[in-house]
């Protein structure tokens, strides 16, 4: 273990999410179960009605031992205010599709379909579902570097019982220049400053590309103004299009939880560092 591949905390939060695709693949911790874990997570969900669906994401947010990531309190939604109508449509449409399973891998789709439910959010979800795992390499890092540990508890995922139960044998890490703020560490390589997957992300990757090849005069600044003009959101359409064209929101998917997603990103990692 390299102590300058380690995420230290710092004393307040740092704008960096988290992605599935590197969490999965990164080989300081059990990525594997973390996808297994997320995997779990995701059946389960997709197979509750909507309301019941909300209230087990809103059970993901932020916990005391998490690492400092993700927005402030005071600047960005963290996930509480999701409401059952922008999960409805979906989770209703993906579940009548006779392939839906597709959907779930990567972190995608909440990202992408989901009104409301943005970066802040599936870091949190991610960070839940890994407490185990990050719990081990914190454990492993304190040894290697000496750092002061202590035991907390939190909620993780019990992918037998699907369900959040209580755990009391979290090894977190004192944060340094505090006296009392004990946390999870986290490897840099699975932290991204922002997420290459967004809405708007989709329309313009995605659905402006497919349009301009029949429309060669087409600006993105005009595409995104019908959409807004015939949808009222950029949401409402990519509803829309998970109706009719469920293969384009596939071929998303699948972009940013591929091998070579991950191999561009941690590419560009190591021309920064040099």
């Amino acid at each position: 273990m390299e102590k300058n591949k380690i995420h230290f905390n710092k004393t307040k939060d740092e704008k960096l999410f988290l992605d599935l695709a590197l969490l999965s693949s990164c080989k300081d911790i059990d990525g594997e179960s973390i996808l297994k874990n997320f995997d779990s997570f995701m059946r389960y969900v997709t197979k509750l009605d909507t309301d019941s669906a909300v209230e087990v994401f809103r059970k993901s947010h932020e916990q005391k031992v998490f690492p400092r990531l993700g927005y402030g309190s005071n600047e960005s939604s963290s996930g509480h205010g999701l409401k059952s109508e922008y999960f409805r449509e979906p989770f209703e449409i993906l579940k009548s599709q006779p392939d839906y399973e597709d959907f779930l891998y990567g972190n995608i789709f909440t990202v992408t379909l989901v009104k409301e439910y943005g970066e802040d959010a599936n870091t949190d979800l991610l960070l839940n579902l890994s407490i185990r795992e990050l719990s081990e390499y914190t454990e492993k890092a304190a040894r290697e570097f000496n750092l002061d540990t202590r035991n907390l508890s939190a909620k993780v995922w019990d992918r037998k019982l699907n369900n959040w139960v209580l755990a009391n044998d979290i090894t977190v890490v004192l944060t340094e220049g505090t006296e009392d703020d004990y946390r999870l560490l986290i490897p840099n390589e699975v932290l991204l400053e922002k997420l290459p997957y967004s809405t708007k992300n989709f329309i313009l990757k995605i659905m402006y590309v497919s349009e301009k090849s029949k429309r060669k005069n087409l600006t993105q600044d005009i595409f995104l103004k019908e959409i807004m003009a015939k949808y009222g959101s950029n949401n409402n359409y990519i509803v829309d299009i998970l109706r009719e064209y469920p293969d384009f929101i596939l071929e998303y998917i699948k972009r940013y939880s591929s091998e070579q997603f991950i191999k561009t990103y941690k590419r560009q990692q190591d021309e920064k560092i040099k």
